[in-house]
């Protein structure tokens, strides 16, 4: 196996044993330029114990803690920011050289600068890292830590000159922040190669633990939203069944009044259903442009197969792939019930058209009656008509027949009364022919 000249010591100084990846989510305004201060930062020197010394303030902020150096940069990823803790060392044993360090292994020291940080992150990556100078001793390194600490290893590969695996995690943890423990081996015989190789790859798993760890935190607060979909999904399906029985019966058993209150019930449901499938909508939307941000990083790494092992990218893509079905199903569900709620509305409107056209059907019905009966009392009122004037006609005529017929006035009269008649029937057709 071929070493470098330098020896092991300077090897460890020169490259992390260990690094620590959290990443938190917060208001855009919290990134602004104007502000200088980290208040993650502030507090972790606010923490720090008497043995510690803060070595420089610039960036990445780099703390001394006993025989060990922690160097803490912060990368910003949209309305994130990721913090990734690199431990040096000095003193390594010797004779576990080829072991990970991980974080139960690391003094009581550092474990309490790492508590310092907030304990509300999205997903927290912890790497032991190795600088091991090929691929074999690489591959060796990952099975003697698998049979020494009993970690099962769930996927590897060769990624970016490393080899990269991923430890299963036994327990999920109760805060539910999304946690990822991995083995990082450089491949590189440079020391100094190495550690900049390194530090441009861990920058990638940075935003990664990033892109991971928001959509895993939209995809746990929208689990209750998920369950509620479930729920109350089978309840409007059964109310819908049911409206429509009510709707299917012959339209003279269907009051009006049950089809308002349908109606008004069908129509809330609705304006919910659309509220919390635009929500969903957004979010489905939010989630896909997270996992093409993971795809995207997976890509550019081209990560080659490991003997044995799976690819990183093919089981995390695949994991986080669920988490977005699950949006897209939940959306397509409610849709499918939007649909049918539009469907019920459509059929409750048409019932309600009906029965408005029969009201006007009987409305117009009863309008023709009335028109009728006021045209035949018209007629009545026409022909009284005449009969009054006709009777002041003859009662004229009968004072003039008494001026000059005393003695047979009465007969005169009689005489008179059909002239009288067409005398009125005479001045109402003037009458109505002048109006």
């Amino acid at each position: 196996m071929v070493h470098n000249s330098r020896s092991m010591s300077e090897t460890a100084n020169e490259f992390p044993a260990i690094m620590y990846i959290v990443s938190y989510q917060f208001e855009p305004e919290r990134f602004k330029p104007k502000v200088q201060s980290d208040p993650v930062e502030e507090g972790i020197l606010n923490r720090l114990s008497d043995n510690c010394k803060v070595i420089s303030k610039e960036h990445p902020l780099t703390i001394s803690v006993n025989s060990h150096i922690c160097k803490i940069r912060k990368i910003d990823d949209e309305d994130s920011r990721t913090y990734v803790v690199s431990v040096f060392s000095d003193k390594r044993d010797l004779e576990n050289e080829n072991a990970f360090l991980g974080l139960n292994e690391l003094s009581p020291q550092i474990r309490r600068l790492l508590d310092a940080f907030p304990k509300n992150p999205i997903s927290e990556f912890t790497a032991m890292t190795r600088h091991s100078r090929g691929l074999d001793e690489s591959f060796a390194e990952l099975e003697k830590y698998f049979h020494l600490s009993n970690k099962p290893v769930t996927s590897a590969g060769i990624a970016k000159n490393h080899l990269l695996a991923i430890l299963k995690e036994d327990i999920e943890n109760a805060e539910g922040y999304l946690r990822r423990s991995m083995l990082l081996s450089s491949l590189e015989d440079s020391a100094d190669k190495a550690a900049a190789e390194l530090n441009n790859f861990v920058e990638d798993i940075a935003h990664y633990a990033s892109l991971t760890g928001r959509l895993h935190r939209l995809f746990r607060e929208r689990a209750v939203i998920f369950k509620q979909i479930e729920s109350s999904e089978k309840n409007t399906q059964e109310r819908i069944q049911d409206m429509l029985g009510n709707i299917r019966r012959p339209p003279d058993q269907v009051k009006p009044v049950d089809l308002g209150s349908m109606l008004t019930e069908v129509s809330g449901i609705f304006s919910r259903l659309t509220t919390i499938t635009s929500s969903m909508r957004r979010d489905h939307i939010l989630a896909r442009s997270y996992l093409r941000g993971i795809r995207g990083i997976f890509n550019s790494w081209d990560e080659k197969p490991v003997i044995n092992y799976p690819t990183n990218s093919s089981v995390e893509i695949s994991r986080f792939e669920g988490m977005v079905d699950s949006f897209g199903d939940n959306v397509d569900r409610l849709e499918a019930l939007r649909i049918q709620l539009d469907t019920l509305l459509d059929m409750i409107r048409t019932h309600v058209g009906i029965q408005q056209q029969n009201v006007s059907v009987d409305e117009q019905r009863d309008t023709k009656k009335l028109l009728a009966r006021m045209v035949n009392l018209q007629e009545v009122l026409h022909k009284l008509e005449i009969f009054v004037v006709a009777f002041y006609i003859t009662e004229m005529a009968r004072l003039v027949f008494e001026t000059i017929a005393h003695d047979i006035v009465n007969i005169l009269t009689v005489v008179f009364i059909p002239v009288a008649l067409l005398l009125a029937i005479g001045i109402r057709k003037l009458l109505h022919r002048q109006e």
